[in-house]
């Protein structure tokens, strides 16, 4: 597989990974949703070999350190894809990951909006208010340190298919290289 849909998410560094990561994990259980990995998505694209995305993945870890994102809000949205998420402010740092990779891939059609999705599911309005209202997540600071490059399911190719992710490879803010986390 050399070409097919992409994204490059940042992941938290712990122990706030591991809070997020119970969050989703009781949510998906509660209502009966897929279960998986927190992240916040900094780009999207499609059509560009995997070899390209590689080398950007370690020149992006390379150049960039760990930064730290700003909690704005909890929220919801009619998009499968922010139905509970928590929005974070604009970061110089994030920006740059986005712009460097939008220039890299010439491709400028994905909008970054910084936020963590916490559950991905159809649901009423009401049952997104209600999830909502239950958090006790209090909005604060959240370390991220590792960037990952994730593929969709390779047989639909769609990332609404979310057991079907598939992490091809994991770097370190900071250090680049092309180590496997």
């Amino acid at each position: 597989m050399s070409r097919c849909p992409f994204a490059f998410w940042l992941i938290p560094a712990a122990p706030a990974y591991e809070t997020f990561a119970e969050i989703i994990r009781n949510l998906a259980q509660q209502y009966e949703a897929v279960p998986f990995e927190p992240h916040v998505t900094f780009f999207v694209g499609e059509n560009h070999p995997q070899e390209t995305l590689l080398q950007l993945g370690a020149e992006l870890a390379q150049t960039h350190p760990p930064l730290t994102l700003t909690g704005q809000v909890v929220n919801f949205s009619a998009s499968f894809f922010k139905t509970v998420f928590v929005a974070f402010f604009d970061d110089p740092i994030l920006t740059s990951l986005y712009r460097q990779t939008a220039v890299a891939l010439d491709d400028h059609e994905y909008k970054l909006d910084p936020h963590m999705s916490l559950i991905y599911k159809n649901t009423a309005v009401s049952t997104k208010k209600k999830i909502v209202q239950s958090l006790k997540y209090e909005l604060s600071t959240v370390p991220f340190d590792t960037i990952k490059l994730v593929f969709p399911n390779p047989e639909t190719g769609d990332f609404t298919d979310i057991s079907g992710w598939h992490i091809v490879q994991s770097w370190k803010l900071g250090e680049g290289g092309d180590d496997l986390i």
